[in-house]
C-alpha cells in the first residue's frame, strides 16, 4: 500500500480543495466496537498511514525527527450499534482554525509548507452521550507535556508557531475517561463575541491578536462536589461583585476591559483541589500562575486581559507548569503597582550583593522581591507571597546574606522543607511545610505563620536555591 503514496499525494492536493475524500485502509484499531485508519501528511515525507499502538490509539506523524503535520484525515468504522460521527479540526500556520470536518474528509493544507499548530475532535449524535474521544498533540519544544484531552479540548498550541508533529486519538466508553474534576470556561472578547467552552487549561480568548476579553463565565464540571467563585476587576468599573458557577463577570456590549480577575473554589472541593489560573495580559504575555484567590492581571496599569487558563490541581501536588503547550514568560501572578511594590523597589535601589541577585523581604506584608543587576540598576524579576515568621516568633529585621544551603532539612515537628537557603543564625529562607509521604502539610503563605524562618511556595524556593548563591544580599524589614 506504501507505494501508493505519491499517487494519493497528488489526489490528495486536488481532494483537500474539495472536502471530500475516502481514507485508504490502514491498520485497524483494536477496540471492536470502533475501527479508526488515517493518514497524515509530514514535512519530507508526504502522505504516510497511521499505526494503532499497543493502548488501542491510532497513531499519525512522526516523534524526534522535528517534522511537522501539514494535514491528515481519518476514518471510523462505528461498530457500537449508537448513531453519531467523529468531527475534528485544525489550528494551521497563517490560516488558523478551520471549519469542522466529518471523518473522512482531510484537513490541513498540502505543498505550502504549513504546520499544523493544535487540533481538536469531537463526537456528534448519540455517541457522544455514550462514549469520549481522547486525544493528545506531540508539540515542538513541549512534547508530550499537555497530557490527554477529550471531547473539543484543544490539543497543541495558538500563537506560539509551534507544529504538532504527532496525534494520538482514540475512542473509549465515558466510563472510563478519567473523572477528576474539570473546570470549563468561555470568554467574551471583543470583536468576536462568545467564544466556545473550554476546559482544564485550554486557552480562551485570543494572543497576538490586541483583542480585550470583557467578561467570562466559569463552571465546575456536573457532579463536583462544590462550585466555583470568582470576580472580575473591569476599566471604569474597578472590581465587581464575585459571581458564581456559570455566571457572567465583566461586561458585554460596553466595550470596557476586563483586567484582572481571582478565583477561589467553594464547597467540599476546595478541601482537596486548588484551583490555578493565569491571564495573558497586554504589554506582559503571559503572567505566571495564581491560585486560590490570588489577582491575576494588572490593576493600576490599565491593561487588558487577553486570554486565560484555568486548571484544577488536586492538593499536594505541584503547581502546574506548562499547560495546552504555554510557558509563562512573566514571573508575576499580577502586575502590582502599588505603593508596597514601589517601597521595596526605593529601599532597593542603594542596596549592593556579591551576586547579581537581590533579595528583599518585606515582612509587615508577607512580600519577597527578587531583583537582578547591581546597586542603583536593580530590576525586580520576581514578586511572590511568602510567609514570615509569625507575630510571636517574628523574623528579625536585618541586612544579611545567603550564607550556605540544604536541599531539605525535617523541622522539629517531623515536616519537611525543601530547598533551604540559610541567611541568618538559624534562619532558612524554604519551602512551605511538607509530610515525609510528598503531600503539603502547611502550605499558605501570604501571613505570618513560621518559627522565624521565610517560607516560599516550592516553586520559588527552588529557584532562589537553584539561582542565588552564597553571597546574595537578603534583607528583611518592616514596609
Amino acid at each position: 500500500m506504501l507505494k501508493n503514496h505519491k499517487i494519493i499525494s497528488i489526489l490528495l492536493t486536488a481532494v483537500i480543495a474539495l472536502g471530500m475524500i475516502a481514507i485508504p485502509a490502514s491498520k485497524v484499531n483494536a477496540e471492536a466496537e470502533f475501527e479508526l485508519k488515517g493518514f497524515a501528511h509530514i514535512e519530507n515525507v508526504g502522505d504516510q498511514w497511521g499505526t494503532v499502538n499497543s493502548d488501542g490509539a491510532l497513531v499519525l506523524g512522526t516523534r524526534g525527527l522535528s517534522r511537522r503535520i501539514e494535514a491528515f484525515g481519518i476514518d471510523l468504522k462505528n461498530n457500537s450499534g449508537v448513531s453519531g460521527n467523529l468531527q475534528y479540526r485544525a489550528h494551521i500556520q497563517n490560516i488558523g482554525w478551520t471549519d469542522w470536518a466529518n471523518a473522512g474528509t482531510p484537513i490541513g493544507t498540502v505543498g505550502r509548507s504549513l504546520r499544523i499548530e493544535a487540533v481538536e475532535f469531537r463526537l456528534t449524535g448519540a455517541l457522544a452521550n455514550y462514549y469520549s474521544v481522547v486525544y493528545r498533540a506531540h508539540v515542538q519544544n513541549y512534547g508530550d507535556a499537555q497530557g490527554w484531552v477529550y471531547n473539543g479540548a484543544v490539543a497543541g498550541t495558538e500563537g506560539k508557531s509551534l507544529r504538532v508533529e504527532e496525534i494520538q486519538v482514540k475512542i473509549i466508553p465515558t466510563s472510563q475517561v478519567q473523572t477528576n474534576p474539570s473546570v470549563n470556561y468561555r470568554t467574551h472578547v471583543q470583536n468576536i463575541g462568545w467564544q466556545d467552552w473550554r476546559s482544564d487549561g485550554s486557552v480562551s480568548g485570543t494572543t497576538g491578536r490586541s483583542l480585550r476579553v470583557e467578561s467570562i463565565q466559569i463552571k465546575l464540571s456536573d457532579g463536583c462536589d462544590g462550585g466555583v467563585v470568582y470576580k472580575a476587576h473591569c476599566q471604569n468599573v474597578g472590581w465587581q461583585n464575585p459571581v458564581a458557577d456559570g455566571a457572567t463577570a465583566g461586561t458585554t456590549g460596553s466595550s470596557l476591559r476586563l483586567e484582572a480577575i481571582e478565583i477561589v473554589l467553594s464547597g467540599n472541593i476546595a478541601n482537596s483541589y486548588d484551583i490555578y489560573y493565569r491571564t495573558h495580559c497586554q504589554g506582559f504575555g503571559w503572567l505566571n500562575w495564581a491560585k486560590n484567590g490570588q489577582t491575576s492581571g494588572t490593576i493600576q496599569d490599565s491593561f487588558r486581559v487577553e486570554a486565560i487558563q484555568i486548571v484544577l490541581v488536586r492538593k499536594g501536588f505541584a503547581s502546574p507548569a506548562t499547560v495546552a503547550g504555554v510557558q509563562s514568560n512573566q514571573s508575576f501572578t499580577s502586575h502590582d503597582v502599588s505603593w508596597i511594590r514601589i517601597n521595596m523597589e526605593n529601599r532597593a535601589r542603594s542596596q549592593t550583593s556579591k551576586t547579581q541577585y537581590l533579595i528583599m523581604i518585606d515582612y509587615t506584608h508577607s512580600k519577597c522581591g527578587i531583583f537582578e543587576g547591581s546597586q542603583n540598576n536593580w530590576r525586580l524579576i520576581k514578586y511572590f507571597d511568602v510567609g514570615p515568621g509569625a507575630d510571636t516568633t517574628p523574623t528579625p529585621s536585618g541586612t544579611y546574606a545567603i550564607k550556605d544551603r540544604v536541599k531539605y532539612f525535617v523541622s522539629s515537628n517531623g515536616f519537611y522543607c525543601h530547598y533551604a537557603c540559610r541567611f541568618h543564625g538559624a534562619y532558612y529562607m524554604h519551602s512551605v511545610l511538607y509530610n515525609k509521604d510528598g503531600t503539603i502539610a502547611e502550605g499558605r503563605v501570604g501571613m505570618h505563620l513560621s518559627h522565624g524562618c521565610i517560607r516560599m511556595e516550592i516553586d520559588n524556593a527552588k529557584w532562589v536555591y537553584d539561582h542565588c548563591g552564597n553571597g546574595t544580599r537578603v534583607v528583611v524589614y518592616r514596609g
